[in-house]
């Protein structure tokens, strides 16, 4: 409560303060309280929560409210003293002060005085609200067969349906189910507010009137013809209960409101998944049933009217709403005003005969029409924009202009009348033009301003024919109601049901409650582990409270280090080294307390067990949303009881435990002791400011990389990709680098010049990871990447169309994230192949502010490209990630200041440990401030004024200059003392000079100097430890190991620079660098002999298998193009991969997805079936067995199993290809195809069905004899 006084020091008496005060509060809502001793006190009650707008809007409110006090105390004072009213009581004036004609007068008046504050968005606090009992009146979840949540104070929420929503027989059975009662209820409370006839009402009330039992009342009446009249008999009744079902619709449908259905699992796949979809129709049909019953429709598509439909349906809806029918509308009156509103604005001359021209031209146009519907539509015409008055203005100013150009009386009287003949021309142009404008369409986007301007002007005019404003109650309705008959709806965006999923559930687990087993089991048997996933929705869209991710990741629980001693030395060494952090233990019994507790309700399971680690995720259905997410980001598992009853993870996340799980940090994560080695797991709080993907993505990355670097890998943040020329070599690329540098850019650039074939020598470009991948060495010192994400979350506005245009199946599968704000995203799948490890020949690191121009600088020396280039990840900040400037690396660039250079000298190596940046919670801002590491050794506020003295920077047009820092050490802020250049008060023109102070913060920085942010490497979703022994293993590889001779010394280092961060260069700067990997390639190329060798080596190696089809002295560069990329692909899946810091020991990788690792002793087997002539094969033999009952078949399917001791069976293939590489090989034998036909890829054209059943089937014939054997 905040209490303000004002001291009035005439007030005539206290009984005319208390007057004034009751007026006032009866008139304005204003509450002042008044003293005898003429104070006036001010009361006001609010919560402000601390942030920069709270405290603007609680000034903006106070300010209003002390305006208007002084406002009418200054008119109550004003007329109170003049002697005319000294015999008038004060009551009398009060009400001449206050009095207005019309209530439209009135809401005039109020909206005048509360100007400051109308347009404020204000936001209610639900959150300090008592709780409403009505939510119990709702059935639990395993009796109404749905769930609802929501976090605290967030219009977003998640309905999980189970099984038994979708046992409705009819539409009565639908809406009588506790599913529709607890959706409607829980849906009820967040529209009517928005509907003026009954947003005052008690929500009991709205229930009573409005609820369930109406609707089925009202629905059953109809159809079983018994007409109630107590039900919805009321017009104004029905209207309500329309205008709700449109609102129902309309945030059913939202992207606010995400609908999942969870089935009970079964062993039928297939089956669950059309279940899924068939629900999604049921539920869907009823609803539209339900719609269809008030008249309205269902997955309507936007409607673009023209003014004329609008005005047609605005007469239809007008006697739906109002009870009154158009006809009823009399234009007589606004005609007359109207033509007199245009008249008295023209010059004196004219008014007389032009009342008497307008008026005809206006009952011409208008009311000569034979339809009331017309004479509105014309009549609004004319209005609509001021389009007649504009109009007959510029030509009547045009003629005056002429005439007032005439000095002679007798000329000007005779050219008058020839002007007022012209006049009665023009009219009528006018008028027609006007009339074009009815065909004019109104988008989308201007259908609500056009449908109010029209609504509002229908109801003026049913309230000047009836002399009143009782008509102004139904503009609300009417413009709804209008509005819906084009509007867009959102059932045609969005599924009732967009994801779905089968639960496993009442199993029992099959691993032991050893360590942090024991809770882990009983979550995954509490809540149900998801088996399978299915996209009911093709595109889904959803809203999220966070727009970035704001809170950082730290490690809990305190390192195993135990046996380390305290140094006991110094008092602040024994604070240094105290374990402050609790022991990974305590988290594991917390998360064991949580778990024996917790809601089974509130959360879902999921697991992945395929993949580099295994994963359990647990979600709180606030978040299970981002199913649709993550199920385009990661490879989908299909899920048995058996694989859930045996799984133990290496990894789990648990997205959104309440705050007293771990209450600090945020985001924390810590180790528990599992049976293969640490279980790496991580806890996020429910809360608004984590509702955004890249909290469910970044945690998983995290930990992901912990476990990566546990099994022996470095964890890379970048893109990496294989390039195959168009001679089947294939080179692997990485870019690595922090969010912004211009990856992405890079990358899109050069693929987009391969789509557009303006690529010479690049076959095609994969890609492989677009945003974290994992580096595991061979036995030899080869390094391979290994992708984790088959998609990509990314802004779709950071694609090119033409991009877009090619893969645009994967984009319109995508799932979609705030899609009305500016920069919204979107999880594209199928962007990245995850299938295998891939050899990796060129390491570069990206950045988007080199001194160079665009393009590669390379790097002979492993040692100074990993750990004086690459490990300082410096970019210019591009705001993709939460990064702040990095003073190392952007004060190093500026030599030629003597102090910097002096700070640089001193204090380089450690300033960003001692000076830093912190966020303010309330303005939202990072401020500099001090680490207080070493703050008895450096005089931090001297190194800070050796930066910051005598700059000079400009913020919102404003010049200032620094004279001096102090360091506030119990706000840990520095205060700049500036000099500003402001406009004197007394000559606008002149600049004098003004003192003051600022909190140096981000803003301030970035104003002074280029400002470069540094995450180490370029790794944002990376802990620090073990990172630079990291690095030098990985430098010893690169350098060929300790003997000099391994493969890893192969690999080309670079500096990519791509200019992003350079004004005028975003788009050149990108497609320099792409140039320059091109050239980068050709280099690689040359170094390295052995490309060609192992070309040689397939290509003869072709020819000598398929002897019978090359006959010595023909050739196919497709088929040599097309081995050499699979003998590549073979020789990677050969690799022996062992530990980054252990070269003797092995690393499996087993897990990953439809990887299966090549036995080194196997010899290449070519192939002379290409992929497109293998689909062929496939598509026009699935009839063969068919085609063999026809006369002759089998005898011409024995010719071609007579030369079967003549064709090359290739093995390590599966069986389709190799049937068909047979097939092959026999057509081309026996003439009925070429070689040349195998480049074309179309052989169907030439061999028809039936030969191709023959030769297929004598190629099964000998394959299986062969398997027999």
């Amino acid at each position: 409560s905040y209490l303000f006084n004002i001291l009035l020091k005439d007030f005539f008496s206290y009984q005319d303060l208390e007057k004034f005060t009751k007026k006032l509060a009866e008139q304005r809502g204003i509450s002042v309280l008044p003293y005898i001793t003429g104070f006036l006190r001010f009361s006001l009650g609010d919560y402000i929560e601390g942030s920069e707008q709270s405290y603007e809007i609680f000034a903006k409110e106070f300010e209003n409210m002390l305006r208007i006090v002084l406002k009418y105390w200054k008119l109550f004072y004003n007329e109170k003293s003049n002697p005319v009213n000294k015999e008038k009581r004060s009551e009398d004036i009060l009400d001449e002060i206050f009095k207005t004609s019309s209530d439209a007068e009135f809401i005039a008046k109020v909206l005048e005085d509360f100007n400051v504050i109308k347009k404020l968005n204000k936001v209610r606090k639900n959150s300090l609200t008592i709780s409403n009992i009505q939510t119990l009146y709702h059935a639990f979840p395993k009796d109404s067969g749905i769930t609802i949540n929501a976090i605290r104070g967030s219009n977003n929420s998640v309905f999980e349906f189970y099984e038994n929503v979708g046992s409705c027989t009819d539409l009565k059975s639908f809406i009588q189910s506790k599913a529709f009662t607890k959706i409607y209820e829980n849906l009820l409370p967040q529209i009517y507010k928005n509907i003026p006839a009954i947003k005052n009402l008690d929500f009991n009330t709205v229930v009573a009137k409005y609820g369930k039992a109406t609707i089925l009342k009202y629905i059953s009446n109809k159809m079983d013809f018994q007409p109630n009249s107590y039900v919805l008999d009321d017009p104004d009744e029905k209207n309500i209960m329309i205008e709700i079902l449109i609102e129902m619709e309309k945030i059913l449908f939202s992207d606010a409101k995400v609908k999942i259905l969870a089935l009970n699992a079964s062993n039928d796949i297939a089956g669950d998944k059309a279940k899924l979809e068939g629900t999604n129709r049921i539920l869907k049909k009823y609803i539209e049933e339900l719609l269809l019953h008030f008249n309205l429709s269902f997955e309507q598509e936007g409607i673009e009217p023209s003014v004329s439909e609008i005005i047609n349906a605005t007469a239809e809806k007008f006697e739906e709403v109002i009870g009154k029918s158009v006809d009823e509308i009399s234009l007589t009156s606004y005609i007359d005003e109207f033509r007199t509103g245009i008249v008295t604005n023209l010059p004196g001359n004219l008014k007389a005969k032009m009342y008497g021209f307008v008026g005809e031209a206006l009952n011409e146009f208008v009311s000569s029409q034979a339809s009331k519907t017309e004479q509105l539509l014309r009549l609004y015409l004319l209005v609509r924009d001021n389009a007649f008055k504009n109009y007959l203005s510029s030509k009547i100013e045009l003629l005056n202009n002429k005439l007032d150009n005439v000095d002679d009386g007798e000329e000007k009287l005779f050219k008058e009348e020839f002007v007022f003949q012209v006049i009665k021309d023009e009219l009528n142009e006018i008028t027609g033009n006007i009339l074009k404008t009815k065909e004019s369409k109104i988008t989308q986007e201007a259908l609500h301003k056009e449908v109010r301007e029209t609504v509002l002007f229908f109801i003026l005019l049913m309230n000047k024919t009836k002399s009143t404003e009782y008509y102004e109650k139904y503009n609300h309705t009417l413009i709804k109601f209008v509005e819906a008959v084009f509007r867009k709806q959102n059932s045609s965006i969005n599924e009732m049901i967009q994801h779905g999923i089968t639960i496993h559930k009442d199993f029992t687990r099959e691993v032991g409650d050893d360590g942090a087993l024991g809770w882990i089991n009983k979550v995954m048997s509490k809540c149900g582990v998801i088996g399978l996933e299915q996209t009911v929705q093709t595109r889904t869209r959803i809203a999220t409270d966070a727009k970035k991710r704001i809170y950082p990741f730290h490690k809990a629980d305190r390192p195993d280090n135990g046996n380390e001693e305290r140094d006991y030395s110094e008092p602040h060494e024994y604070i240094k080294s105290m374990d402050i952090k609790p022991a990974s233990i305590f988290f594991g019994k917390r998360m064991e307390k949580f778990i024996d507790n917790m809601d089974e309700n509130d959360y879902r399971c999921k697991i992945i067990k395929h993949g580099l680690v295994k994963v359990l995720f647990v979600f709180q259905k606030c978040y299970i949303k981002y199913l649709t997410d993550n199920y385009r980001l990661l490879q989908a598992d299909e899920i048995s009881v058996e694989d859930v009853k045996k799984f133990v993870p290496d990894v789990v996340l648990f997205y959104g435990a309440p705050e007293k799980v771990i209450s600090f940090p945020q985001v924390g994560y810590f180790d528990l002791k599992g049976p293969n080695g640490n279980i790496k797991t991580l806890v996020t709080p429910l809360k608004k400011e984590v509702d955004y993907f890249g909290n469910i993505k970044k945690p998983w990355l995290t930990m992901m990389n912990e476990k990566v670097k546990e099994m022996g890998g470095v964890p890379i943040h970048g893109s990496l990709f294989a390039i195959e020329e168009e001679d089947g070599s294939v080179f692997v690329v990485q870019i690595s680098g922090d969010s912004g540098v211009g990856k992405s850019e890079m990358l899109a650039a050069m693929m987009l010049k391969w789509l557009r074939k303006d690529l010479p020598g690049i076959r095609s470009i994969k890609l492989i990871a677009g945003d974290m991948f994992y580096i595991f060495p061979d036995e030899k010192g080869n390094l391979y990447g290994i992708g984790t994400e088959q998609g990509d979350f990314s802004r779709v506005t950071d694609f090119d169309p033409d991009f877009i245009k090619y893969y645009y199946s994967l984009f319109a599968g995508a799932a979609d994230s705030n899609v009305d704000d500016l920069n919204w995203r979107s999880t594209i799948s199928g962007l990245c192949d995850i299938s295998m490890p891939f050899k990796i020949d060129i390491m570069l690191t990206a950045s988007n502010f080199a001194r160079a121009e665009a393009g590669i600088t390379r790097y002979q020396n492993p040692e100074n490209f990993l750990l004086y280039r690459d490990s300082h990840g410096e970019r210019r900040e591009k705001a993709t990630s939460s990064d702040n400037p990095h003073l190392q690396r952007t004060l190093l660039r500026y030599t030629g200041d003597k102090n910097i250079v002096e700070v640089m000298d001193k204090h380089g190596n450690y300033i960003d440990d001692v000076i830093g940046w912190d966020l303010d919670d309330f303005t939202k801002k990072y401020y500099l401030s001090a680490s207080y590491k070493m703050i008895d050794k450096i005089d931090i506020e001297d190194v800070v004024n050796k930066i910051f003295i005598g700059k000079k920077f400009k913020l919102k047009k404003i010049s200032y200059k620094i004279s001096k820092v102090n360091f506030d050490i119990i706000k840990n802020r520095f205060i700049a003392s500036v000099i500003s250049s402001v406009p004197d008060p007394n000559d606008a023109k002149k600049m004098i000079d003004s003192k003051g102070d600022l909190l140096l913060d981000k803003e301030i920085f970035n104003a002074i100097f280029n400002s470069l942010a540094s995450t180490p490497a370029g790794q944002p979703f990376l802990a620090e430890e073990n990172q630079i022994e990291s690095r030098k293993h990985l430098m010893e590889i690169l350098i060929g190991g300790k003997d000099g001779k391994g493969n890893g010394r192969k690999v080309r280092l670079g500096i990519l620079s791509t200019d992003l961060g350079r004004k005028g260069k975003e788009i050149t700067g990108p497609q320099a660098a792409a140039e320059d990997m091109r050239t980068m390639l050709q280099e690689v190329r040359i170094f390295r002999s052995d490309v060609n060798e192992k070309k040689n080596f397939v290509q003869q190696l072709v020819y000598e298998k398929y002897n019978n089809i090359f006959a010595g002295h023909k050739h196919n560069s497709e088929v040599c193009r097309y081995n050499f990329m699979l003998y590549q692909m073979e020789q990677m899946k050969k690799a022996k991969f062992v530990r980054i810091d252990d070269l003797n020991s092995a690393v499996d990788l087993s897990g990953i997805k439809g990887f299966q690792q090549s036995s080194p002793d196997k010899e290449f087997c070519p192939l002379l079936v290409t992929p497109n002539i293998n689909v062929e094969l496939n598509s026009f033999s699935e009839t063969y067995e068919q085609l063999m009952s026809l006369p002759n078949s089998p005898d011409f399917a024995e010719e071609f199993y007579e030369d079967m001791d003549k064709v090359y069976i290739a093995e390590g293939y599966g069986f389709d290809t190799k049937i068909n590489n047979i097939t092959l090989q026999l057509l081309i034998m026996n003439g009925y195809l070429t070689i040349e036909d195998i480049t074309r890829g179309r052989i169907t054209e030439k061999v028809n069905r039936e030969t191709l059943a023959a030769a297929k089937f004598a190629s099964v014939k000998k394959l299986t004899e062969k398997k027999k054997k």
